[in-house]
């Protein structure tokens, strides 16, 4: 049969067993978090590699922007809705000319303001 002593050392061992296991798991974590202040200050850095770059990209998408629909996009479009694009930087205003059609003529003349 089992003595008061012998159940007593088994309760011992028991709870320092549990304890054994509790501290083990714990290094093991702790383990995990030595690396924590080398890995952040990596993981700032990339952040702020990308926080440069996603300014630069938007600089960018802003100077496009301006480009496209700023005001100097719009500055040489004549007034004149008969002139129309006969190269990139050149612009014809057929309804003008004397070798427009007769019809554009007409409508040219009835546009005009009388003087």
């Amino acid at each position: 049969m089992i003595t008061d002593e012998e159940l007593f050392m088994q309760n011992i061992l028991e709870e320092r067993d549990q304890l054994f296991r509790e501290t083990s798991k714990l290094r093991s974590q702790i383990q995990g978090y030595e690396n924590f202040e080398s890995e952040r200050d990596s993981y700032e850095k990339q952040l702020s590699e990308k926080d440069a770059q996603i300014a630069k990209l938007l600089e960018r998408i802003d100077w496009l922007q301006r480009k496209i629909w700023g005001k100097s996009s719009e500055s040489f479009i004549p007034n004149d809705p008969g002139c129309v694009p006969s190269t990139l930087t050149a612009w014809t205003c057929s309804l003008k000319k004397k070798s427009s059609p007769p019809a554009l003529r007409r409508r040219l003349m009835r546009t005009k303001p009388n003087a």
